[in-house]
């Protein structure tokens, strides 16, 4: 029932995007493992403005964590990378989930990149991986429990 909610979820989210932007998710069936990279890979849209990327998270009530460390990599189309740590907050002051949707499957839709230029019809590649740690142990944590999938979102700016 819930993988059937998820990808109805996917399946809607697509027809928002529309053809003038990107939206591709991966599903992570048995958490997010500290070793396992998503690797998004897509073609610039063929559009004159700037661009907003998402990091999109279906998340459920075993995800224990009221934020999110992640290292992502853009891949540029002349191979140069910029590497960025980003944070984000999963949770209310509360513990209420910040993510959107009813019943256990919440959505969240952070942003990674703001107003950026993207080479029309030139190929980028977008990697990301997660950096969740324990406060008193430097070590990654094995396995980050509760996320169901992982998307990418490119968006014109309007």
């Amino acid at each position: 029932m819930l993988r059937i909610f998820c990808a109805c979820s996917i399946f809607l989210l697509g027809g928002c995007i529309g053809s003038s932007g990107f939206l591709e998710f991966y599903e992570m069936p048995n958490g997010w493992n500290k070793n396992e990279t998503v690797t998004f890979s897509f073609t610039a849209p063929d559009y004159p403005s700037k661009n907003n990327v998402f990091l999109y998270l279906h998340t459920d009530h075993k995800y224990p964590f009221s934020n999110l460390f992640v290292i992502t990599d853009f891949v540029h189309p002349d191979r140069q990378v910029q590497t960025d740590t980003l944070q984000f907050e999963m949770t209310s002051p509360d513990g209420s989930s910040l993510g959107t949707g009813w019943m256990d499957v919440k959505e969240h839709k952070l942003w990674c990149y703001e107003n950026i230029s993207l080479d029309p019809k030139k190929k980028y590649t977008f990697r990301v991986r997660q950096a969740m740690r324990m406060s008193h142990d430097p070590q990654s944590i094995e396995n980050l429990k509760g996320i169901l999938d992982i998307g990418l979102g490119i968006e014109p700016v309007e």
